[in-house]
């Protein structure tokens, strides 16, 4: 999810069950969250296209 008027830096909000997490958009560096490793490399690996 990526809010409109939000702080910055640049990042999305990542849900996966009851846990989440906030990545940086550049360079899809976790910036805070509790999200399960796997769950981490899957977003990171969905991103590098």
């Amino acid at each position: 999810m990526i809010f409109y008027k939000d702080h910055a830096p640049p990042h999305f909000h990542a849900k996966y069950s009851d846990k989440a997490g906030i990545f940086s958009i550049p360079d899809l560096k976790l910036l805070e969250g509790n999200l399960p490793p796997k769950v981490i490399s899957l977003i990171i690996k969905k991103g590098v296209r």
